[in-house]
């Protein structure tokens, strides 16, 4: 079931899916970013948002990957 599911999702990707997103953000988070493009770790705002869901993909990939169920990593990746 899963493997179907992402052989959609890179279908979409090749054909070019799009996303887009109207917000602001603020806080700590947005002087983060300002501060990332005031020392040339990101090129723009979107630049950011791009680098972060790559980020947060990775993640994901991460605890996908590591063992199930009720043991020392589950409480772990609950923050217990």
């Amino acid at each position: 079931m899963q493997a179907r599911r992402l052989e959609k999702v890179g279908r979409q990707a090749t054909l070019g899916a799009k996303v887009r997103f109207n917000t602001t953000i603020s806080g700590l988070p947005a002087y983060w970013i300002l501060e990332w493009q005031r020392i040339g770790l990101i090129r723009s705002k979107s630049d950011a948002l791009r680098q972060a869901l790559i980020a947060l993909k990775e993640k994901f990939s991460t605890l996908e990957a590591e063992p199930t169920g009720e043991g020392e990593g589950y409480e772990r990746r609950i923050g217990a």
